[in-house]
C-alpha cells in the first residue's frame, strides 16, 4: 500500500464537524520514517541528497505529509532548502501580488512555492496543511487560537449534556496523541458556541 493511501485511511473526521478531518499524531509518526521517505523521493532527489529523510523526520514530518496527500512529495527538498519546518505550519498566501508566496504566522516568507507555477496546487496545500494541524490539548487553560478550518482532535461524541441560551455543551473524548497532561481514560465536556 502507498504511503498515500495509508495516510489518507489514518484520516479520522472530527465528529462535531464530519467536513473536517485530521490526521492523529500517532499515525504520523508511524507512517512518516526514513524508510517511508526514501520510496517516496525520485531516485536523483535520494542520490544526491542521502540525509534528506533525516531532515524531514527532524524537522517537516508535517509538512512531507501534506506533500504526500498532495501527490507532490519531490517538492520537500526545496521546500527544505527554503527553512519550511513544521513549526511554520499554517501558512497562508501573502498579501500582495503573488498569491504563491506563502508565509508564516511569525511572518517568515516562502517564495519557494512559487517555483511550482500552479495556484491551484498552492490552494491545495493550503487546504491540506488543516490535516495535520489538530491541536495537543492539555488541562493548563493555556488560550489556543483556532482558525475555523482546523479540525478538533476528538474521537468520538456521547451526548448534549447541556443547552443553554447561547450554547450546547457536548461530552466528548479526545484522542489520545491529541492530549497531554490527561489520564487518557477522562471525557472531557467540550463546549459549542
Amino acid at each position: 500500500m502507498s504511503l498515500f493511501q495509508q495516510l489518507r485511511l489514518c484520516l479520522l473526521e472530527c465528529p462535531l464537524e464530519s467536513q473536517k478531518k485530521f490526521l492523529p499524531l500517532n499515525d504520523l509518526n508511524e507512517k512518516i520514517t526514513r524508510d517511508s521517505i526514501k520510496r517516496e523521493l525520485p531516485p536523483m532527489t535520494q542520490r544526491f541528497n542521502c540525509n534528506l529523510p533525516d531532515k524531514v523526520l527532524q524537522h517537516a514530518k508535517k509538512v512531507f505529509a501534506i506533500l504526500v496527500l498532495m501527490g507532490e512529495p519531490r517538492y520537500i527538498k526545496d521546500l527544505l532548502q527554503e527553512g519550511l519546518k513544521d513549526e511554520h505550519l499554517p501558512l497562508q498566501s501573502k498579501r500582495g501580488d503573488n498569491p504563491n508566496v506563502l508565509v508564516s504566522v511569525h511572518g517568515t516568507t516562502f517564495k519557494s512555492f512559487d517555483t511550482w507555477k500552479n495556484e491551484a496546487r498552492v490552494g491545495e496545500f493550503l487546504e491540506k496543511q488543516w490535516l495535520v494541524l489538530a491541536p495537543v490539548l492539555d488541562p493548563t487553560g493555556k488560550h489556543i487560537i483556532l482558525d475555523t478550518k482546523c479540525a478538533l482532535p476528538f474521537q468520538c461524541i456521547d451526548q448534549k449534556t447541556d443547552r443553554g441560551a447561547l450554547s450546547i455543551v457536548y461530552k466528548g473524548t479526545v484522542h489520545p496523541a491529541h492530549q497531554q497532561g490527561f489520564k487518557v481514560s477522562i471525557i472531557l465536556p467540550l463546549g459549542v458556541y
